[in-house]
């Protein structure tokens, strides 16, 4: 245990700043994974400013504004958890766990691409 303690205290050993996004450039993993990250935040961002601006117009005052936030979070919560709780068991059963999984996807690249060369090389940066 003593060993895994000591690999995580001791530093990348790049003076670089800039070496994450050096990673993310030359992995194509990476570059999905932040063009979805980019994209959720900007749609969330914009859909959260067009709520306020029609919450803004619907009510005058700042408590029926924020009581109208409140329930609009609460609908949006309990949907969710409502959603989680019994229709994604229904779709587990129907498509099965390797495909919500994305077992499927990876088909299309080699199995070496998801194992580490060695414990000490993650993504072609040495520990």
């Amino acid at each position: 245990m003593a060993s895994i303690k000591e690999r995580f205290e001791r530093p990348i050993g790049s003076k670089n700043p800039f070496v994450g996004f050096f990673l993310i450039i030359k992995s194509h993993y990476l570059l999905a994974l932040l063009g979805f990250i980019l994209l959720l935040t900007s749609v969330s961002t914009f859909l959260y400013m067009e709520q306020a601006r029609i919450i803004s117009g619907m009510f005058e005052s700042r408590e029926a504004r924020a009581a109208a936030f409140a329930n609009i979070d609460f609908i949006v919560q309990l949907s969710s958890f409502l959603i989680q709780i019994f229709i994604t068991s229904k779709i587990a059963e129907f498509f099965g766990v390797k495909w919500l999984l994305g077992v499927y996807l990876g088909k299309r690249y080699k199995k070496e691409d998801f194992k580490f060369k060695s414990e000490e090389t993650i993504l072609g940066v040495n520990l």
